[in-house]
């Protein structure tokens, strides 16, 4: 459970194919996110269960995001909204912490994402959890994060025995 302002509480959680309508109805009022085509958000939902996540307040959809995982490794963020009721409280960086939180369990090696020029609220969030500008395609801009970065572990053989040494 978390806090928006003083006394209102939220929780985030997977989305069901039971919420499709909830997302697609605010996905509509959440400018300048286009809504998908009726009955995407319920194929989302059964592809990619595990990044689609849902805010709630009082059993309410307050925002969303949707991650697509590619066989490469990498993952686009597909959209996130938050009603704009909830904006400026903390809810898409709940919605994008743990959704950056499961990709990296999930060994994901780059999440990617793009945002309309003009969406400074978005571009500002993603900035804000290390996201990098990439490149401008027309009206947009591909950012990108990379996880998972660790050291390799590097084998030296000194003796009969194998050493790893770190």
């Amino acid at each position: 459970m978390s806090r928006i302002g003083k006394t209102t509480e939220y929780q985030l959680r997977e989305a069901r194919e039971s919420d499709a309508e909830a997302v697609e109805r605010l996905a509509k009022i959440c400018q300048p996110l286009r809504a998908s085509v009726k009955g995407t958000y319920e194929y989302m939902v059964l592809g990619f269960k595990r990044y689609f996540l849902l805010a709630l307040h009082d059993d309410k959809v307050i925002g969303f995001i949707v991650g697509f995982p590619s066989l490469e490794g990498d993952v686009w963020i597909y959209q996130i909204a938050v009603h704009p009721v909830y904006r400026e409280k903390g809810v898409g960086e709940k919605l994008l912490g743990e959704e950056l939180k499961r990709l990296r369990s999930d060994n994901r090696s780059v999440v990617r994402v793009r945002i309309l020029e003009s969406n400074r609220p978005s571009m500002s969030l993603f900035k804000k959890f290390g996201f990098k500008k990439k490149k401008k395609v027309g009206g947009w801009v591909e950012m990108e994060k990379r996880l998972n970065t660790r050291r390799a572990v590097k084998t030296q053989i000194t003796s009969p025995h194998m050493e790893v040494s770190r």
